[in-house]
């Protein structure tokens, strides 16, 4: 919906300070200010003793962009979530080999894609093997020299 829209903002939390949120511009075709602006969030107890929470402005430009920024979380969440994942194989097989269907279900109940799963065997150099006629394939860590 941001091309129908004039102008469309980012609120996201500063990279730099997490007691900082920042406010960007994504799009803005109603006037050529570029900038950003920052603000907290802090506590303030009202007259009559109610605690609130309120909103207060920061005094200076932001000169992150809101790419810059969404650029950031997306590269340091999904290198947190690959990593967890390769543990997450690791330790899966580390008792031994596993039926290939059973490895790809429990994968698929973590969030990991058919195609994650792929590239992390792969770069794991995971050994498949098939067991028997009927019984299906199975995969397993590889020596302990091969693991990377």
């Amino acid at each position: 919906f941001v091309a129908a829209s004039r102008s469309a903002y980012l609120v996201s939390k500063d990279p730099e300070d997490d007691e900082r949120r920042l406010f960007l511009k994504i799009k803005n075709n109603l006037s050529n200010y570029s900038g950003g602006i920052f603000f907290t969030v802090e506590s303030h107890k009202l007259t009559n003793g109610i605690e609130i929470s309120k909103v207060v402005w920061g005094d200076e430009s932001v000169k992150i962009t809101a790419d810059e920024v969404l650029a950031y979380y997306e590269r340091t969440e999904w290198r947190m979530r690959k990593n967890s994942h390769v543990e997450w194989l690791k330790e899966f097989l580390a008792d031994g080999a596993k039926k290939v269907t059973f490895v790809e279900e429990e994968a698929l109940k973590r969030g990991i894609s058919e195609k994650q799963l792929r590239k992390m065997t792969e770069d794991l150099n995971i050994v498949r093997k098939k067991t028997g006629f009927n019984e299906g394939w199975e995969m397993s860590l590889p020596d302990s020299n091969n693991i990377q």
